[in-house]
């Protein structure tokens, strides 16, 4: 209280009053200092006091006056904002970025003021010499590009800038920096740049690299296609992908690859899992087109990573021509193996029949003998008759079988097959029965032949016995001949035809016909699709080799349920 402080001595009042203040006050008339208290709670604080001697009119000292006043908080401050001056300065001289300091001074100009150890590395030179010069002595090469002006609006304004200075030289980047301006305080600035030389290096590559893959992809005559593989859908189709399928590329690029691809989507997945594995390249397909075709393709796909997005980078080759060559020529192939193959039964069948053939002739010379020295009302002629007769029928089978593997002797003559076949008919007629009916068709104008009538005999008799079985009972049979010109593109499909005019004879029936298996097959020797003991099986073989043997050859059309159409050129 002050009533109680007025009784009290000075230095008892406010222990403040040291000797060396009164001291001092008293011998210069006046003090000013900082002095550390402490108050009654033990709290230590900082005042500001002014004293002064106080004379009276004659000028002798009569008082002292003192005036105190707390600086506590202002010291605080003042401490507070050094260390943060020096955690600034320890922050910019550890910075991995170049550092420059300005100040704007009241008459404009721009002084460089400081610089870090990073900014001398990144700029390879030391910066200490140019500290007080403008920011235009300092680095004249700034002017022509503006930045003084644009720094000396941030440090009067509080703007920030954030740009990029790029140096190219011949075309290629000399330099490249990444450069941010702020204001520290009024008129104080910051430029804090890092070196993206290596960057802007990179993008520029990245950049042609990406424009020469677009050269690539819009202009490359080969259908391509990009695929987000984890979507299926179709980032990006080229123009020759738009022409291939039909649809613009605008509207491939709303679609997905199931929409394309044939094969169900859990599989095309499947198949695109390989590929983003790299354990396959390539695949094989089948692809819809907007016409509603569908064609054979050959993929080739890889990964590529295209402005971040990972895809599938896809080009499609059309082998739809490629795999129909190969389907004929496995056909071809097949019917080369099937020549091949009757030819070397033939040559078996033709040494065994010659063979068999003169055994033949002994048997039957023999039983005539025999049988002209045995009277006929003897059981035995009867059996040496029944010897006969089964001789004679082996003898046409080696007959046949000589047929078939052209070995036997024959006598050509220059014919007209109209003329042939017509003296044929009544005989044929006979052989089919009256339950079946003959048609005979013959073509205007039919070009001659060289062919013994013995062997176009054998042939219309097989096939119209092997027709009127198939008929079964009641049918038709049509024998009919015409005119032909083969030409490569039948000789494509049909393996033993030769380009030529040819006379052809058609034999067709309404019959049950046979299955594509069956048709396979039919011209091989001792194939047959009849009974045990019904037939031989070298009915259509004979045909096939006196076809071969005559320059000619023979084709087969077969429905079942619709007949069958054999074709004798």
């Amino acid at each position: 209280a002050t009533t109680e402080i007025y009784t009290l001595s000075l230095h008892d009042a406010l222990p403040i009053w040291q000797s060396e203040i009164i001291e001092a006050t008293l011998r210069d008339g006046h003090w000013r200092g900082e002095v550390v208290n402490y108050a009654p709670d033990g709290r230590e604080f900082i005042v500001d006091c002014r004293t002064q001697v106080v004379l009276d009119e004659q000028g002798d000292q009569i008082a002292l006056c003192g005036v105190s006043t707390d600086i506590t908080e202002q010291k605080r401050t003042e401490a507070a904002l050094r260390e943060s001056e020096q955690t600034f300065r320890n922050i910019v001289q550890a910075s991995p970025m170049g550092i420059h300091l300005y100040h704007l001074e009241a008459d404009g100009r721009l002084v460089f003021t400081g610089a870090n150890p990073a900014a001398d590395r990144l700029l390879g030179f030391e910066h200490a010499p140019l500290f007080g010069k403008t920011i235009e002595e300092a680095f004249p090469a700034l002017v022509v590009t503006q930045v003084p002006e644009r720094y000396r609006r941030v440090a009067e304004h509080g703007e920030t800038w954030h740009t990029e200075q790029i140096d190219y030289a011949d075309g290629e980047i000399g330099g490249a920096f990444e450069v941010y301006a702020f204001q520290m305080s009024p008129g104080k600035l910051a430029v804090m740049f890092t070196d993206i030389t290596a960057r802007k290096e990179a993008e520029l590559a990245l950049r042609a690299n990406e424009e020469m893959f677009r050269g690539l992809f819009e202009n490359h005559a080969a259908v391509k296609l990009l695929v987000d593989y984890g979507t299926g859908s179709i980032v990006d189709a080229n123009q020759a992908a738009a022409d291939y399928y039909g649809w613009s590329r605008e509207r491939l690029r709303q679609m997905c690859i199931f929409d394309i691809n044939t094969l169900p989507e859990e599989v095309v997945r499947t198949e695109m899992d390989q590929a983003v594995k790299r354990r396959r390249v390539n695949f094989e397909f089948r692809h819809r087109r907007a016409d509603g075709s569908v064609r054979d393709v050959e993929v080739f796909s890889s990964t590529v990573s295209l402005k971040g997005r990972n895809l599938l980078y896809s080009i499609v080759h059309d082998i739809t021509d490629r795999r129909l060559a190969e389907a004929e020529q496995e056909k071809l192939r097949e019917q080369l193996m099937q020549v091949q193959k009757l030819d070397s039964v033939g040559q078996l069948a033709g040494g065994v029949a010659h063979d068999f053939n003169n055994m033949l002739q002994g048997i039957i010379g023999y039983t005539e003998l025999a049988s002209s020295q045995v009277d006929p009302a003897d059981p035995v002629y009867a059996d040496l008759q029944e010897i006969g007769k089964t001789a004679d029928r082996a003898a046409d089978l080696t007959r046949q079988l000589l047929a078939f593997a052209r070995k036997q002797t024959v006598s050509p003559k220059v014919l007209d097959l109209n003329v042939t076949v017509g003296e044929m008919l009544s005989m044929l007629r006979r052989l089919i029965g009256e339950g079946v009916r003959l048609v005979w068709m013959p073509g205007p104008a039919l070009w001659p032949v060289r062919i013994d009538p013995v062997q176009v005999h054998t042939m219309l008799a097989n096939l119209c016995i092997n027709a009127r079985d198939a008929v079964g009972g009641t049918g038709r049979i049509t024998i009919e001949s015409r005119n032909v010109v083969i030409d490569k593109v039948f000789c494509a499909s049909h393996a033993a035809a030769r380009v030529g005019d040819y006379v052809m004879l058609a034999v067709s029936d309404d019959g049950c016909g046979m299955p594509k298996d069956m048709l396979a097959k039919i011209f091989d020797p001792f194939f047959t699709t009849k009974e045990v003991g019904k037939g031989t099986g070298l009915g259509l073989s004979t045909v096939h080799g006196v076809l071969m043997q005559n320059g000619g050859f023979v084709s087969v059309y077969s429905e079942v349920g619709k007949g069958t159409t054999f074709l004798l050129y």
